[in-house]
């Protein structure tokens, strides 16, 4: 699934790296229907992200298979580290009266830099 911005006219989206040494983040420029998409930048995050990019406040976040979670300025593409906090902490709610349980997965956070 893609991140739309309407504002800059630009989509965003992740994929896995062909070969291991393609670009696994994608930003794409929303033209005219003669020049309908156009590449505005291409990340590679040292590996695949099977996930959705989110859009937020100037910033493209967004968590490889590793999982480390990115936060990476939406304009250029540069710039960003991966958070080494961002393992997904799970948490398993006691059996209920019928036997089923469930599993809640927190999201990893993301950090600003670059």
């Amino acid at each position: 699934m893609a991140s739309v911005d309407y504002a800059t006219s630009r989509v965003y989206f992740a994929s896995r790296r062909s070969g291991g040494v393609n670009p696994s983040l994608w930003c794409l420029d929303l033209g005219p229907s003669s020049d309908a998409l156009r590449l505005g930048w291409s990340r590679d995050l040292g590996t695949d992200v099977d996930g959705s990019p989110v859009l937020r406040g100037g910033r493209v976040y967004v968590v490889d298979n590793i999982p480390s979670a990115w936060s990476i300025p939406a304009s250029t593409g540069s710039g960003g580290t991966p958070s080494p906090s961002a393992a997904p902490h799970s948490r398993r709610a006691s059996p209920s009266p019928t036997g089923a349980t469930a599993t809640c997965t927190s999201p990893p956070a993301a950090r600003s830099t670059g």
